[in-house]
């Protein structure tokens, strides 16, 4: 059996004490405490808490895992306290779309990055768009559905192009140009791709959906 955790989390640069109970109470104190430091962490900070409190449980012994908000900036300190809300669920991709696009389109018009990598990187985010939509008219379920290994991709050879740029914006070293067209080129190939797999995945569980009726 195990205790409730005190997670210590902080609002602006001032620390504060948070209860984020992550199993079972305990009437005595517990035999083991265990200390998370996060900063962060919001990607896989859950996984973490639930691997450790799955190795104590199993051990036998009564513990307390406390999880330490060292300032985060993502949302580390919400997912510690299950605080998620569809409208949070709905902005965080869409801040991060945004964030990657006025990034890209800045670049376009200082003429560090050709302007069809922006084309493409829209055309992109058009597809998966109208890809939700259409699914969610259709009452097509996407439970399951990830990313892509292309559309990874796609995301880092896109974050890599925008580095380049904005290092060849600022300290306009001699040859980097041609790394950065490169990275443009390879970005370019696969948001195509990515695109193209979007849609071929979407047409495969259409198909499968419509013979299972």
């Amino acid at each position: 059996m195990s205790t409730p955790a005190g997670g210590i989390g902080s609002a602006a640069s001032q620390p504060r004490v948070v209860s984020a109970p992550v199993s079972g109470s305990s009437s005595y104190d517990p035999y083991v405490s265990i200390v998370l430091p996060c900063f962060n962490e919001q990607d896989h900070v859950v996984a973490e808490v639930e691997r450790i409190c799955e190795a104590m449980d199993a051990s036998g012994y009564d513990y307390e895992l406390v999880a330490y908000d060292d300032a985060s900036t993502d949302g580390t300190l919400a997912r510690l306290l299950r605080q998620r809300t569809s409208l949070g669920a709905f902005l965080d991709p869409v801040a991060d779309k945004l964030l990657a696009v006025a990034a890209l389109a800045a670049l376009v018009a200082h003429r560090r990055l050709p302007a069809w990598l922006l084309a493409l990187a829209l055309f992109r985010d058009a597809v998966v768009l109208t890809l939700l939509l259409l699914a969610r008219q259709r009452g097509i379920p996407l439970a399951g559905a990830s990313l892509s290994r292309m559309g990874k991709y796609a995301t880092f050879f896109t974050a890599a192009a925008v580095l380049l740029a904005l290092a060849d914006e600022i300290w306009q070293p001699s040859g980097l140009s041609a790394y950065v067209l490169a990275s443009a080129l390879t970005a370019g190939e696969c948001l195509a791709a990515a695109a193209l797999q979007y849609l071929w995945r979407f047409a495969r569980r259409v198909r499968r959906l419509a013979s299972s009726r």
